[in-house]
């Protein structure tokens, strides 16, 4: 770290008062440094909104609780970036699969090591784990349904193996990677690739999309400004963090919808477990909601 670079991060998080001197880099970089290893490490929770879209950073999103607030660090601002995706072609493919957890958990310790924090969990908007081969739906998603909440049902161990064979037929035939069948699937096994690279970590699957309909059903589509700036002032009202879009920009890498979504999923990190709802079968067919007061199961 450079001190040009402790500067430019002391600048951009001085302007957020729960960040101004304990998490300037100048801090950070001293805080490293001092013989006083017995100092108390602030925990932080991290939200990852799983994408694997070829040349597009993985939207990850990391948070720490100060002043009462779930405040998220301004990571663009880091010397280090999260890895970038291969798209539904490399997707097929488990080397490249595989390189790319490893390279977001080499990410994620970078990143814990510059601010000098210790990732208490992290949440992932992404399938867990296969369906049961002799089931229809896992059992979070088939809650997702009971609450019309839409979402992809994650396919058995061998349906995939059916589902890879046939889009690696379609490549291999010379047919367009626009039409290729179950593209909205394939992407899944990334998200089981994260969870296994992630076992040393206390992780939860989450799908942000349920978390939006129980805080503001009607906040409208998250890709349209109207529907963002809803959505961001629903989860400040209750995070504490501020409501306006623009303060999205330097937390994580992607739109900025990607980026509410990374936060969405840092802030069911965040919460104890009686603040937060397992919809499905414990342990691991469970998608986590917040339990709001206002909230029906």
């Amino acid at each position: 770290m450079t001190i040009d670079f402790a500067t430019r991060f002391h600048r951009q998080t001085s302007c957020r008062s729960s960040l101004t001197s304990e998490y300037s880099a100048e801090s950070v970089w001293r805080n490293r440094h001092s013989r006083d290893r017995e100092r108390t490490i602030r925990e932080a929770y991290v939200g990852i909104d799983v994408s694997f879209t070829k040349t597009k950073r993985l939207p990850v999103c990391v948070a720490t609780k100060l002043g009462g607030k779930l405040t998220p660090f301004p990571l663009k601002e880091l010397p280090v970036k999260p890895p970038t995706g291969a798209g539904n072609r490399g997707a097929l493919i488990d080397a490249k699969i595989l390189e790319f957890a490893k390279s977001a958990a080499e990410y994620l310790a970078d990143v814990s090591a510059l601010l000098g924090v210790k990732i208490r969990r992290i949440a992932l908007d992404a399938p867990r784990q296969h369906k049961h081969e002799l089931k229809k739906w896992r059992a979070c998603e088939a809650a997702m349904y009971e609450r019309n909440i839409s979402c992809f049902a994650t396919p058995s161990e061998t349906e995939f193996d059916r589902i890879i064979a046939k889009a690696s037929t379609h490549l291999n035939d010379g047919k367009p990677l626009s039409r290729l069948p179950h593209a909205n699937q394939i992407w899944m096994r990334v998200g089981f690739a994260l969870f296994a690279e992630f076992q040393q970590y206390e992780c939860l699957e989450v799908f942000p999309q349920a978390t939006v309909k129980l805080l503001c059903p009607d906040a409208g589509y998250k890709t349209q400004k109207a529907g963002l700036l809803a959505q961001s002032r629903a989860v400040s009202a209750i995070t504490g963090w501020p409501d306006s879009p623009s303060w999205l920009d330097d937390i994580a890498y992607g739109s900025r919808h990607d980026k509410l979504d990374a936060y969405l999923c840092a802030w069911i990190a965040s919460l104890d477990e009686v603040d937060r709802e397992p919809l499905g079968e414990l342990p691991n067919d469970v998608i986590w909601v917040p339990r709001l007061p206002h909230a029906t199961s």
